[in-house]
């Protein structure tokens, strides 16, 4: 039976992915704190891209709300070479990204990223949510020099609140 590390402020705790509640947690949170990497991989395992590309689709799957700069793209993209999750081709100038073996099999089991008109219910909305929610925490020092973004949270947090009450 495969284990999946999960590291959470450098506390590492090792959970069964069995078929259980607790299985099914900790894919969830692999897939939290792989980030901008598992993205990159869900999207490499539908076709080959180029890092320009990987942009404007996860730009497009969060509906423009987040845009990941190259300055973090491109780095994810060599970290996941080196670990041979991916491999690439060169076309003329550009690089084009495919997924391996290795790399499709840390997908296995692991919700994939679904645009809002994918949604399957409530529940998939709320847990795809709570992985933006996690990205926004992680980028709060950006957050707070956009008041543009903080306005549209203020707005989206209104709405949260409208729903729980």
């Amino acid at each position: 039976m495969r284990k999946s590390k999960i590291f959470k402020i450098s506390i590492s705790i090792s959970i069964d992915e069995g078929p259980s509640l607790w299985g099914w947690f900790g894919r969830a949170a692999r897939a939290r704190s792989f980030g901008l990497k598992y993205w990159i991989l869900s999207l490499l395992s539908q076709r080959e891209m180029t890092g320009a590309e990987i942009i404007d689709s996860i730009t497009a799957a969060s509906m423009g709300f987040w845009r990941p700069s190259p300055g973090s793209v491109y780095p994810a993209l060599k970290e996941l070479t080196d670990e041979g999750m991916i491999e690439y081709r060169e076309l003329g100038n550009r690089k084009l990204y495919r997924i391996t073996e290795k790399g499709r099999n840390e997908l296995v089991g692991v919700p994939e990223p679904s645009p809002l008109g994918k949604m399957s219910g409530p529940v998939e909305a709320v847990e795809t949510l709570s992985y933006y929610v996690e990205y926004l925490m992680e980028e709060k020092s950006e957050l707070d020099r956009n008041p543009a973004l903080k306005k549209k949270l203020l707005e989206v947090r209104e709405k949260l609140d409208q729903l729980l009450r």
